[in-house]
């Protein structure tokens, strides 16, 4: 059975554009659907804002994600 979940991202990054390195924030949300242990999709949306002069950029990514190995969940009764 899928599980879906919902998250908020709030963190710091660096932006580089023509050799020059900005500090940004990144403001974003995500919605996951884990539809097994291997194999989760997802839409994620993030706005980064550059700390120094203001402005910023907006991205939406869709994609998968494909999980090898890590740490299997012990289901307790």
């Amino acid at each position: 059975k899928g599980k879906l979940e919902f998250f908020p991202e709030l963190g710091l990054g660096l932006f580089s554009y023509r050799g020059i390195i900005y500090p940004v924030i990144n403001l974003g949300t995500g919605l996951d659907y884990r539809s097994s242990n291997l194999l989760s999709f997802f839409i994620h949306t993030r706005y980064q804002t550059f700390i120094i002069h203001g402005g910023g950029l907006f991205s939406l990514t869709i994609g998968a994600r494909f999980r090898f190995g890590g740490n299997k969940k012990k289901q307790q009764n």
